[in-house]
This record gives structure tokens, C-alpha cells and sequence, in this order.
């Protein structure tokens, strides 16, 4: 498969990809990843992004589809407990696509997502983007709330994302198993293709990023079933988002925190936040303050797992 050198580059230099998106483009413009969904954000700081990315892909001739404008949110200040949210720019999601088979295939896969007909569609996007079949069977199944109840506690299924997510941080899947061979050598693969032709990403995407910081307890990740209770009233763990109090490089997060330890919702606590690849690993301090729920004040998005 050829390697689109100018779009690599793209990829490297763009404000409107994040790290993740960043890496997918690579991936494909290197020929490893057969198809691709790559979302770009559009401010006031890189109005002409657009164009620009959709002239490299017709540049190189590469089939794809774009979504209309979609509006995205991001923190834009913490005041207490309230957590004020305002609309930060428009995005577009673009489907890269190998070749006109490819194209055939999503269209194919689309419709059966929306007829609810999950093992077909996982199926078919396990080969559009290139995930290994066992990965994709354990996904399907997790479409099922009394399988995963019933195979899982609390404590295994969050702790298999949050150590999936260190373990293998070149890759999109959902992954069946942290000895998953067909993962580790998928990962390894991406890994070694980055490094050769995006190194300027590459040491960014690996370097380790530390800050001090007050953090505040958000929500507890959970799986809901049908009447929306919990399918774990007992847990002998916890997967929890945090909000930075103040901004770290000039942007709130929310981070995800994996732990044995059960914390109130509003807790203010001081802590270490080391961040590499696309994840932040965090080590809680002494608590600071207690403070009300936190309130979101507009819609919010959270960065997370997923396809």
C-alpha cells in the first residue's frame, strides 16, 4: 500500500485532530490501517483545516465521506462545584476509505447497526478497521448487559480497560484479554510504523507530562440495565471521573481514576497527574475540600474508549 508522505504530515501539524485522531491518520496514510473515522475540530485558530485536509485526501485520491457541522463543548471554567461547559467550535467526522469495496462494506455495516443487528455489523467493522476477530466476538458480546453481569464483576471490567489502555496504547479496539497475542502484535506493528514515519508525533505521544494539581470528584462509571439500576450493587472497586480544578496547559480535563478506594462525589483532593499517550495516570493526595456535587451547567463530553 503506498505511504501518503503529505498527509502524514498533516497529521503531525494539525490543531484540529486530537492525539488519538492524530495517530488513526497516520495509520492509515502509512497503509497498516485499512480504513479509518477520523474526527476534525474547527475553531477560530484553524478555520482553513478543512480545506486543507480534504484537499491532501483528494490530492492522493483516497474515497471518503464527511458528516455535517456538529457543535462540541469543552470546560471553560470551574467555579466550586459548578462546572460550566460552552460551545468551543464545530467538528466533522471524515470515513477514510481503502478502496470502493470498502465503501460498499461501511455502507452495509451502517445499516445494520441501525437494525440493531450487532454481531453482523461487529463483524464487518472488525474488517473494515482491521481488529482481531477474537477482540471483536468479546465486544459483540458485551452488547448483552446479562452477559456482561454474569461474566464480570465491577472490579475485572474496569480494570481490564484501564490496564488495556496502558498495555496497548496504539490501538482503537476493545480488547478480549490483556494476553491477547493478535492485540500485542497489532500494537507492536503501529507502534514501530509511527515511530518511522511520524517520529515528531511519536515523541510527543509518548512523552511523559507530570503536574500537580487539585482534583474533584465527578461520577462513578457504571452499566445500567434495563430499568436503570446498577448490575453491580456491591464493588470492591471504582472507576471515577475527575475534574481538574484548574487548567493544566490551558485546558480542564476529565480524567478517569481506577481505584480500591470509595470517594465522595465533590471531594477535593491535591494529586499527581503523569500523562502519556492518551491516558492520565493519577496518585491522590490529601483532601483539600468538600464540596457539593458537581453541577454541569451545558452538555459535556468526556474523552474515552471505544472504536
Amino acid at each position: 500500500m503506498p505511504v501518503y508522505a503529505d498527509l502524514i504530515n498533516f497529521a503531525q501539524a494539525a490543531k484540529g485532530l486530537d492525539s488519538r485522531n492524530k495517530l488513526k491518520l497516520i495509520l492509515f496514510a502509512a497503509g497498516v490501517k485499512p480504513n479509518a473515522h477520523v474526527v476534525l475540530r474547527i475553531d477560530a485558530k484553524n478555520l482553513d483545516e478543512k480545506h486543507h485536509f480534504e484537499k491532501h485526501l483528494l490530492d492522493a485520491s483516497i474515497l471518503f465521506q464527511v458528516s455535517r457541522a456538529k457543535g462540541y463543548e469543552e470546560i471553560s471554567a470551574v467555579r466550586k462545584n459548578k462546572v460550566v461547559w460552552t460551545q468551543a467550535g464545530i467538528w466533522f467526522g471524515y470515513d477514510l476509505f481503502r478502496d470502493l469495496g470498502s465503501l460498499a462494506k461501511f455502507r452495509q455495516y451502517v445499516k445494520l447497526i441501525g437494525k440493531q443487528k450487532h454481531e453482523k455489523a461487529d463483524a464487518i467493522g472488525a474488517g473494515l478497521y482491521g481488529y482481531p476477530a477474537c477482540c471483536t466476538r468479546e465486544y459483540t458480546k458485551g452488547h448483552d448487559v446479562a452477559y456482561i453481569q454474569e461474566h464480570h464483576s465491577y472490579h475485572d471490567y474496569y480494570a481490564k480497560l484501564f490496564e488495556a489502555d496502558r498495555k496497548f496504547p496504539f490501538v482503537f479496539h476493545y480488547v478480549c484479554s490483556q494476553h491477547c497475542a493478535a492485540t500485542s502484535r497489532l500494537n507492536a506493528l503501529y507502534k514501530r510504523v509511527v515511530k518511522r514515519f511520524a517520529r515528531k508525533f511519536f515523541n510527543r505521544y509518548t512523552e511523559k507530562k507530570s503536574y500537580n494539581a487539585t482534583l474533584i470528584v465527578d461520577a462513578e462509571s457504571d452499566v445500567l440495565d434495563s430499568k436503570g439500576k446498577t448490575i453491580w450493587p456491591v464493588r470492591s472497586a471504582h472507576d471515577y471521573s475527575l475534574i481538574t480544578q484548574k487548567p493544566l496547559d490551558a485546558h480542564y480535563y476529565l480524567l478517569n481514576h481506577f481505584t480500591h478506594w470509595s470517594l465522595q462525589r465533590g471531594t477535593v483532593l491535591d494529586a499527581k497527574v503523569t500523562i502519556q499517550y492518551d491516558y492520565a495516570d493519577v496518585a491522590l493526595g490529601d483532601v483539600v475540600d468538600v464540596l457539593p456535587e458537581p453541577v454541569h451547567q451545558r452538555k459535556f463530553l468526556m474523552m474515552g474508549r471505544g472504536y
